[in-house]
């Protein structure tokens, strides 16, 4: 997890935060774009060349339809399927699919956490990430990720993710990411 001091030295300008549709604060927004810009964008990180196109679209919290009184967050990427994305038959890669879920269902299960009042550690490490694939998505491929936080109690931190081809309307995976808080062994 970033210390909360290194989120604060991301400067994010105010047009970012009111691009960023949704109903969540502007102080979410603010914390949740620090984190993004250093999670998507870090120069040193897996990916950060494909990470750096990826745009964060809305942030929004609301009721769930399932649940009484139950609250979850919900964030919208885009992404361009590019050349340094594919595989060799031309369609984005399994792996790369992966990444996209890891990364953009981590930002909802962070937003609820933070909403929740969640003190310790609300960003976990990845547990498990369950990945169902519908159909390919060739170069050039507009994508839309979707994405909702499940639940961030005890040490458990679920969200379920959605990758469509945003022209088509077609979806290209769906998965389930469940992270766990992390503990520290006794010396």
């Amino acid at each position: 997890m970033l210390p909360v001091e290194t989120v604060a030295l991301v400067d994010v300008d105010d047009d970012a935060i009111s691009r960023l549709q949704g109903n969540a604060s502007r102080v979410l927004k603010r914390w949740i774009l620090q984190y993004f810009t250093l999670g998507a964008y870090h120069n040193e990180t897996y990916a950060s060349a494909q990470g750096s196109r990826l745009r964060p679209v809305s942030l929004s919290l609301a009721p769930t339809a399932a649940e009484e009184g139950r609250m979850e967050a919900r964030m919208t990427c885009t992404i361009r399927v590019e050349e340094d994305m594919v595989d060799e038959s031309g369609n984005l890669a399994t792996g790369f699919l992966a990444y996209l879920l890891d990364i953009c269902s981590t930002y909802p299960i962070l937003a609820h956490a933070i909403t929740g009042g969640r003190k310790d550690d609300f960003f976990g490490v990845t547990h498990c990430l369950q990945m169902v694939f519908h159909n390919p998505a060739p170069l050039g491929t507009e994508l839309r990720i979707e994405s909702a936080s499940v639940a961030t109690g005890g040490r458990s931190l679920v969200a379920r993710s959605e990758i469509w081809d945003a022209t088509r309307n077609q979806r290209i995976c769906s998965g389930v990411h469940m992270k766990m808080s992390m503990s520290f062994g006794k010396l």
